[in-house]
């Protein structure tokens, strides 16, 4: 049952995973590369087989600072938002706490009581990347998964080259009449790099705690060899006697397996969710799809490792979980366990842990934690102001009318400030709000105090948002005139301006600005954008 394409990730998308690609290939005291058959491919080869191991480390470092620069500063942004939201939990008396050791217990609890918690408040899992464009498409970990050879002789010299491929891992070792020395010689994490833009076959890279290992272009992959486009040799598939002596499966243990991992994916338009449990010898396994339970992973008994034939040529340790009656309920193939993740080789899923320490540590606070739902339809959101917003007809919304298009908001604050308006979502929207979503607080005018936006509807084959403004005044709020013109608005407190965009069609879109002028908006500019196929970017029209 395949339901995703083959996943390689380097630890820039993980975190918990170590080191990214390398940006060339080493060069080796042992080889020389002849003329690629590609005139594009050999001057690429070349100008990447030339680096020393020091240009090589320097460059990785470079780009392994710069991604963990980026990395830092976006959880940083993230953890911000996570703060201010919780402060504002805590002033209103949320235990999040609390509400972290039920979403636990979900977990822990998810196949006895048949109920999949959200995936919003659940570790992100990572998704597969794209295998290479043609005519490469051959050029996947998965198939080249196992242990290959490459023979050759070189100044009286017999050289021998030996590469391992276990899932998302790799070992490389040269041998020299018999005697295991060379650059090329060590393990790590692989990725697989898609240079058919450039015309030019893959880049298969080994990458350890140093940088760049080692680089393989390789051209094709059939199940008995793979094709070297930098050397213009094949490698040969060839197993040992011993098949632990060639697979690097050192950390799937059960000892590394104990405790709940999650994992999601998207299959035929359908959102399936698992979670697993291992404990001791026991385990149950539960998944959902588009929230309802499956009959395919839906069950609880022993768990037990074994290495197993996958294919010709391939084994994998896999965790077998069997029914009391001795039936099989489910099969993991499992390439390496880490600390947060495991890795599921067979079906090319991330499984990540799940504990109480790591629910708080993510800091997602739920949608709703400052919600409460009316019995007419209508909710009370408690933020910086407490707003309430009621349908005009105190009635339940029903499968016939599923929606309300008209509110009545009543707003209340500490400081005495007080408002109230109705409001009326345009009949043409293609989106209508639950009564939690029609109004949030934000600082349109830049004074420093909350004002009031009202969601009006989102119209047009492209979406385009229309919102209303109320802007704090004194203990009350003032509508701001001409808001509701304006699409898509972004306001700036900073500027004092309010950015709209509209998109006119495919390849063109308008931006018009605003300026905030006493309790109205004037537009001040306006910008038309059309695409440029010379220039890769939107060209504004004059």
């Amino acid at each position: 049952m395949k339901r995703k394409g083959f996943a390689v990730l380097g630890m820039t998308v993980l975190m918990l995973l170590a080191n990214g690609c390398g940006s060339g290939a080493p060069a080796t005291a042992e080889k020389t590369a002849p003329a690629a058959e590609s005139a594009a491919e050999a001057a690429d080869n070349a100008a990447q087989a030339g680096e020393s191991r020091e240009q090589e480390a320097e460059s990785a470092a470079k780009e392994s600072t710069a991604e963990s620069e980026a990395g830092q500063s976006v959880d940083a942004g993230k953890g911000t938002e996570n703060m201010e939201t919780g402060n504002a939990a805590a002033e209103n008396g949320f235990d999040f706490d609390a509400w972290c050791a039920d979403l636990y217990r979900s977990c822990d609890e998810a196949y006895k009581n048949q109920v999949m918690p959200n995936a919003g408040y659940l570790p992100y899992v990572p998704y597969a990347d794209m295998p290479p464009a043609k005519p490469y498409e051959s050029v996947t970990a998965e198939n080249l998964q196992g242990r290959w050879v490459n023979r050759y002789k070189e100044g009286g010299v017999e050289f021998e080259e030996v590469l391992t491929v276990n899932g998302d891992t790799a070992r490389i070792e040269t041998f020299q009449d018999g005697v295991k020395k060379g650059v090329w010689n060590g393990e790590g994490y692989f990725s697989i790099e898609d240079r058919s833009a450039r015309h030019v076959c893959p880049a298969f890279r080994i990458d350890d705690a140093e940088g760049n290992l080692c680089t393989i272009y390789i051209r094709w992959v059939k199940e008995g060899a793979f094709y070297d486009g930098g050397f213009l040799c094949e490698w040969k598939r060839e197993e040992t006697e011993d098949i632990s002596e060639q697979y690097l499966y050192d950390t799937v243990t059960m000892e590394n397996l104990q405790g709940i991992w999650y994992t999601d994916y998207m299959e035929n338009g359908s959102f399936y969710q698992v979670m697993l449990k291992v404990d001791g010898d026991k385990s149950f396994i539960f998944e959902t799809k588009d929230g309802e339970p499956t009959d395919y992973w839906n069950g609880e008994g022993e768990a037990s490792l074994v290495t197993a034939e996958f294919r010709s040529f391939i084994h994998w340790p896999e965790l077998l979980i069997n029914k009391k009656d001795g039936s099989n309920l489910c099969g993991i193939y499992i390439s390496r366990v880490d600390e947060y993740a495991f890795y599921d080789v067979g079906l090319h899923n991330w499984y990540m842990k799940v504990t109480e320490e790591g629910l708080r540590e993510m800091g997602i606070y739920p949608e709703d934690w400052n919600v409460t739902w009316l019995d007419d339809g209508g909710a009370e959101v408690v933020n910086t102001y407490t707003v309430t917003t009621r349908p005009t007809v105190p009635i339940l919304p029903t499968e016939e009318e599923p929606v309300r298009y008209v509110w009545n908001v009543t707003v209340e604050g500490d400081d005495g400030v007080k408002g109230e308006f109705r409001t009326e979502v345009y009949e043409d929207s293609i989106y209508f709000p639950s009564a939690a979503d029609v109004v949030w607080e934000e600082d349109v005018n830049g004074d420093g105090l909350m004002d009031l936006v009202v969601f009006r509807g989102a119209v047009g084959a492209h979406g385009t948002m229309y919102q209303d403004c109320y802007l704090r005044e004194g203990k009350g709020f003032v509508r701001l005139e001409g808001y509701p013109e304006i699409p898509d608005p972004y306001a700036d407190p900073e500027t004092g301006r309010i950015y709209g965009t509209e998109r006119d069609a495919a390849d063109a879109y308008a931006e018009v600005i605003y300026e905030i002028r006493g309790h109205a908006v004037e537009l001040v500019e306006e910008h038309y954008y059309v695409w440029d196929e010379a220039a890769g970017n939107y060209i504004e029209k004059q």
